[in-house]
């Protein structure tokens, strides 16, 4: 329990004691949250982060260096296990509200996120090779993307969805 009545989306724990959890809510306006447990879950605590984004995926690398990503292609980062969060700039805001999903890094430098983008609902790829500073357009189109996990630098799968055609 957080103490506080929002969605939550994405946990990852880097060991059995310590997590984070991500999510937001639409109530009174739309707010992110970032959660983070040193006592495997027992009791949470609530990070600092400025965003009106909902969040929808949190991976760490180690203890201190982690990423949160969600709606509108937002991208954070922390390097001091969440007590500050920097916002990266994942270039796939076209001007239309776009989403990302999952977040996953292999190492400090190397990362991928996937998710959409409007207005076709089409699947996003994006790495980074520098940390998060530049995130690179790999792939667009097709399915939108959920989960994106990867076993090493070459290596890596993507799950998704058809495009909803509604949108």
């Amino acid at each position: 329990d957080c103490g506080v009545n929002v969605a939550l989306y994405s946990i990852y724990f880097i060991d059995q004691n310590v997590g984070w959890a991500v999510g937001g809510n639409n109530y009174y306006g739309q707010h992110g949250y970032i959660f983070h447990t040193t006592d495997g879950g027992e009791t949470w605590t609530g990070q600092n982060i400025e965003t009106n984004s909902i969040l929808y995926s949190v991976h760490f690398f180690d203890q201190t260096n982690g990423w949160a990503i969600g709606e509108n292609g937002e991208i954070h980062k922390t390097t001091d296990g969440g007590d500050n969060w920097i916002s990266q700039i994942s270039g796939i805001n076209y001007g239309y509200p776009n989403q990302l999903n999952s977040v996953y890094f292999i190492d400090y430098t190397t990362g991928w996120a996937v998710g959409y983008s409007y207005p076709n609902g089409s699947g996003e790829i994006l790495k980074t090779t520098d940390g998060g500073q530049i995130w690179t357009e790999k792939a667009n189109g097709g399915y939108v993307l959920q989960s994106v996990y990867f076993v090493d630098h070459l290596t890596g799968w993507t799950v998704g969805r058809y495009p909803n055609t509604s949108i």
